[in-house]
């Protein structure tokens, strides 16, 4: 579908009824893409990137003479989980075409849908472009709020409770998912200075500063994004720290309860001596003797070692 856009709003056209002094923008699929490419003056090398399974984060933009190519992966920075998008960019003067390479659930067709209906007065086709990419960015700051909740409570797990698998896995899947989010960020970062650059002169100058709007907003959210990713690295040292406290305290039970019982031993091996003549073997009061000591010197060491704070 092609939109001509003016002061009374979106208009559907043809391709064939493109004017080069109005502002036209379309959402195509790509079999469309691959009919009409030649009206719009394309080069065959950007059909063939497209065709392309692209796993990775893509950055910049490939500049033709008359016109600008990129593509970008697009990341639920909510649901990093959920099938990514991808969507390719041609930009010439006064025409934007986006091109659906993957949208299973026409969730990028309502993104810029929604993102081209936004101006009614002085659009420029730099402000359409700029609308439709800042809708990338859209739920980048609930994301970074829904993080640093995740690494508060962490925080207070840590403090509160004792440490197990269950917190080490969300340190590590949390991390994946900001790493997965910055790299979409950066992504975007590139492509927001590509299109500033303006290598091949297609957008105004004074318009330009849309596409800086644009970058910085990137830059920002891929800035915070990283600053979370640091406390995490803090919080799984703090981690590491309370496994290494917890068995340190338990190694320090074993090590009073081998001190308390060490003279129970002694006593052990000083009477499995095989001496003739030894009193308290024959001894009436020998074996009620030798228990109330060994209960006397346990209660003594459990006094000495408590008064001393060994069991905390």
């Amino acid at each position: 579908m092609l939109y001509e856009i003016d002061a009374t709003g979106l208009k559907t056209i043809e391709a064939n009824e493109i004017c080069s002094d109005k502002i036209t923008v379309g959402y195509l699929s790509l079999p469309e893409l691959k009919k009409q490419y030649t009206n719009f003056k394309f080069n065959e090398a950007s059909i063939r990137e497209c065709e392309k399974n692209g796993s990775y984060f893509r950055t910049g933009l490939d500049i033709y003479d008359d016109y600008s190519f990129g593509i970008i992966k697009i990341t639920d920075v909510l649901n990093t989980h959920k099938q990514k998008d991808r969507i390719a960019l041609f930009l010439k003067r006064n025409l934007f075409i986006v091109t659906a390479l993957v949208d299973e659930d026409n969730s990028t067709e309502k993104l810029f849908c929604e993102a081209i209906e936004r101006y009614k007065q002085n659009v420029t086709a730099e402000k359409v472009v700029y609308g439709v990419l800042d809708r990338l960015l859209l739920d980048g700051n609930i994301a970074l709020e829904n993080a640093q909740d995740e690494i508060y409570d962490m925080e207070a797990s840590l403090i509160t409770d004792k440490p197990n698998d269950t917190t080490n896995r969300m340190i590590f899947d949390l991390k994946n998912k900001m790493l997965l989010q910055k790299g979409y960020y950066d992504q975007l970062v590139d492509l927001g200075e590509a299109l500033a650059i303006n290598g091949n002169d297609i957008f105004e100058g004074d318009n330009l500063r849309y596409f800086k709007i644009f970058t910085d907003e990137a830059r920002r959210l891929s800035a915070n994004t990283q600053i979370l990713c640091d406390s995490l690295v803090h919080i799984r040292e703090a981690y590491e720290a309370s496994i290494n406290n917890n068995m340190n305290r338990t190694m320090k039970l074993f090590t009073v309860l081998s001190a308390i019982f060490l003279p129970l031993t002694l006593l052990v091996g000083w009477y499995g001596m095989n001496f003739t003549i030894m009193p308290e073997l024959t001894w009436k009061y020998g074996y009620i003797s030798v228990i109330i000591e060994s209960i006397v010197i346990v209660a003594f060491c459990l006094i000495w070692f408590s008064r001393k704070k060994y069991f905390k």
